[in-house]
């Protein structure tokens, strides 16, 4: 699973045509994607955040997320994270919400 987040980056990441099967997990379990802490509807959505409004046992909540933005790696690459929902969505705990560099959504 470490050797495919090795692979180069692309600009414009697409899915693999014939895959094995480890892509969606691996793109889950990466530490580049963004997941959804708690569900509720996408209330706000821009390219830096993220904001997720729902209710839980303890009333009403507002989940901030903010999105890294050509931020620099140990490999001097770019890092860049984008959103992978919209405005109004319903979005389960643990969904990813927000793709890393070499996905494509989640």
């Amino acid at each position: 699973s470490n050797m495919m987040r090795q692979a180069v980056p692309l600009l414009k990441p697409n899915a693999p045509i014939v895959g094995t099967g480890l892509e969606k997990i691996v793109a889950r379990d990466s530490w580049a994607s963004i997941k959804a802490e708690r569900a509720g509807v996408v209330e706000k959505c821009d390219a830096k955040n993220i904001f997720i409004k729902g209710e839980d046992e303890n009333g009403g909540f507002i989940d901030h997320y903010t999105l890294s933005k050509n931020s620099r790696t140990n490999n001097n690459t770019t890092f860049t994270q984008s959103a992978t929902v919209k405005m109004g969505q319903f979005i389960n705990k643990g969904q990813v919400i927000a793709d890393g560099p070499s996905m494509d959504k989640g």
